[in-house]
């Protein structure tokens, strides 16, 4: 079963960023911020560190976990799928795991990264 944060893998990626403040002129897509090294795609370790950061922005009450409440776009089933130990609550590792299975749906080519059109493709 696939887990999707939000409605797909880019807005997912969009999410740390579109929670944090409105984009300002001249700020990185947060694709753009994603790819760290500045060299045009993904890597699986980049994906990963950006998922970090989504779940700290997204964690709203500062309690460790995400619940349903703060992950309105994730249905229940899917939800229940990603809650490893049933605990109504996404732990860091949880999301992490389920952001990585979104990761690999999304690597199309296989090639371990994202390119953009990758992530735009990803539904």
């Amino acid at each position: 079963m696939r887990f999707v944060l939000l409605s797909s893998l880019a807005l997912a990626l969009v999410a740390c960023a579109a929670q944090a403040h409105a984009k300002r002129p001249g700020e990185p897509t947060s694709y753009e911020a994603s790819d760290r090294n500045g060299d045009g795609v993904v890597d699986r370790n980049e994906f990963q560190s950006r998922m970090v950061d989504v779940f700290y922005v997204t964690d709203a009450d500062k309690d460790g976990g995400l619940s349903p409440e703060e992950l309105p776009s994730v249905g229940p089933s899917a939800f229940r799928g990603a809650d490893m130990d049933g605990d109504g609550k996404l732990q860091l590792p949880e999301f992490l795991n389920a952001r990585a299975k979104d990761f690999d749906a999304a690597d199309s080519s296989g090639d371990g990264v994202l390119s953009k059109s990758e992530v735009k493709n990803f539904d």
